[in-house]
């Protein structure tokens, strides 16, 4: 026990980086989980497809999955819990698009 206070003590930004480290690793496997048990539901929502992913996720599906924007969360919420964020979605958040301007962007890119 004197030799980990020890440590702490010799190098506390050591200590501190392992310890954040291992706290990220206990974030993602508990966001993986959270993933893997509401697939069904994300699947629906992001890819129109409940089969779309199976079980168990692959890494850079998890990741991809992990990065989605909060608007796609909210998404579930809705459609799983029935939860209304009718004060977030007024008319000021979407614009209308004709079909000039989704040209026009195609050319710029």
């Amino acid at each position: 026990m004197t030799k980990f206070l020890s440590f702490i003590e010799s190098m506390p930004l050591i200590f501190l980086t392992i310890c954040l480290f291992l706290f990220f690793l206990l974030m993602f496997i508990i966001q993986y989980i959270y993933l893997s048990y509401n697939l069904k539901g994300i699947c629906k929502v992001v890819f129109n497809d409940d089969r779309y992913l199976k079980l168990p996720l692959e890494p850079f599906n998890s990741y991809f999955l992990s990065c989605l924007p909060l608007v796609f969360w909210r998404e579930i919420l809705n459609i799983k819990k029935g939860v209304k964020f009718k004060k977030l979605y007024e008319k000021k958040f979407y614009y209308p698009i004709n079909e000039v301007q989704l040209k026009n962007a195609d050319s710029i890119s």
